[in-house]
């Protein structure tokens, strides 16, 4: 266990020489300590870490096994064990509504349509990020341009953290868009005065977009 507990520390400070946040490395140097004593054993392979995987399952939400997943990803890479890597779990997305009044996936691409049509292109790449990430509208604050060069959000809301990846295609999505927009850092979408779009801006802007794509508010 003295072994593991240096892994850990030389972790911590690997991340820290990434310039990662003070909250992030206790995440991630938490989350692999949980995996370590979860096998409870020096030598493990990948067979292992597939056991750990459904066992999060199990006992965690999807967003939340993810997110522990990435922090353990990380740690094996660090450890120079990639092919011990597992892939995040896959979550259903919800769209602005209750799960009684899902949007579909049709619904969905034509209100992405439309704005890109109507050149909303802020509501169209805000469309596209919820729904690649699931995140809600409250947290596209911590959609920045910092986040996308490592390609990982790391969203804090009443104490807790979890880290969300971000796809290659939205990158290169939302990176365009800052171009575009000469966006250089912090929040990616903000409002005119320059702060961060908030449920209400998005609301009023996806009203008139429900009307034009004939989609029910």
């Amino acid at each position: 266990m003295e072994k593991q507990e240096t892994s850990l520390e030389q972790f911590a400070e690997w991340l820290r020489s990434r310039e990662k946040s003070r909250n992030t490395i206790d995440k991630y140097v938490r989350d692999a300590r949980h995996f370590l004593e979860y096998v409870g054993m020096e030598s493990w392979e990948k067979a292992q870490v597939l056991l750990y995987k459904e066992y999060l399952q199990k006992k965690y939400m999807t967003s939340s096994v993810n997110s522990m997943l990435v922090a353990l990803n990380c740690y094996l890479r660090f450890m120079e064990r990639p092919e011990c890597c597992v892939n995040i779990c896959r979550m259903q997305r919800r769209l602005f509504r209750e799960e009684s009044r899902e949007l579909t996936f049709q619904e969905y691409r034509n209100l992405v349509k439309i704005a890109k049509k109507e050149k909303r292109t802020q509501l169209s790449c805000i469309l596209q990020t919820i729904a690649s990430t699931g995140i809600r509208v409250s947290e596209l604050q911590y959609i920045t341009v910092e986040a996308l060069k490592s390609q990982l959000v790391e969203i804090s809301c009443k104490g807790k953290q979890r880290v969300i990846l971000l796809s290659g295609s939205l990158t290169i999505l939302l990176k365009d868009y800052c171009r575009k927009m000469k966006i250089e850092h912090g929040s990616i979408f903000v409002t005119g005065k320059g702060k961060p779009v908030d449920r209400r801006y998005v609301w009023a802007g996806m009203k008139k977009l429900c009307t034009a794509a004939n989609v029910a508010g």
